[in-house]
């Protein structure tokens, strides 16, 4: 038989490890309170590795809205003030003013393509280049 299995090793204590999950273990069986939802957070209370917290002072508990009227945490900023709609007139105005836009635009662009563009000489031939490295 070998040395390994006949060790003692096996027959020892529990180790560190195995009798820190035995404590954990009975420690989640012990009866938690009816309203810890947690079982993580209900075992740290019971080892006591969670802090016990206290009463807010007044200026913490005034600035804040009562948690009993809150269902859920604000992680957004008050509402900003938004744009008001326009009006169907203001809308309407909007359009003319852009359709006014455009026509003048095309008419510029119209005037532009009738009027004639002097041609320009082409460009000079390149010298031929002749040299051999």
């Amino acid at each position: 038989m070998p040395d390994f299995f006949a060790s003692s090793r096996l027959l020892r204590r529990p180790s560190g490890t195995a009798a820190i999950l035995a404590a954990l273990l009975a420690l989640g069986s012990v009866s938690v309170k009816a309203e810890e939802t947690n079982p993580l957070r209900a075992v740290t209370n019971a080892i006591g590795l969670t802090a016990p917290t206290g009463d807010r002072p007044d200026f913490i508990r005034e600035s804040r809205p009562d948690e009993e009227k809150m269902d859920f945490v604000p992680f957004l900023g008050p509402e900003k003030k938004r744009i008001p709609v326009k009006t169907p007139a203001q809308a309407a105005a909007d359009d003319a003013d852009l359709v006014a836009a455009k026509t003048k635009a095309q008419a510029r662009l119209k005037k532009l393509q009738s009027e004639s563009v002097e041609t320009l000489a082409p460009a000079p031939k390149p010298p031929s280049v002749d040299d051999k490295f």
